[in-house]
């Protein structure tokens, strides 16, 4: 097996967490692609996308849980039958 000589860096994405290392992509080699390009001028038009992603990450991800209530609602659940259809 060949060794990483790149530090590995975590990267979070919306399907789970990957693992993306420098050897592949460095950020001071001074190439983009076309769609970084793209994606960089979009954002820097139109902040409020930054913002929309943000809320929606919010929603749906940073939230608090209360540990009480989902204990709770553990209790109150029905055990489900083996065969459904009966």
């Amino acid at each position: 097996m060949e060794p990483v000589r790149a530090r590995e860096v975590i990267v979070a994405l919306t399907g789970g967490v990957r693992k993306h290392t420098e050897k592949y992509h460095r950020p001071g080699d001074g190439y983009r692609s076309e769609f970084e390009e793209f994606m960089h001028g979009f954002l820097a038009r139109h902040p409020e996308v930054q913002e929309d992603r943000r809320r929606g990450w919010d929603i749906w991800w940073d939230h608090r849980v209360d540990l009480d209530e989902l204990d709770k609602q553990r209790e109150s659940e029905l055990p489900l039958k083996p065969y459904v259809y009966d």
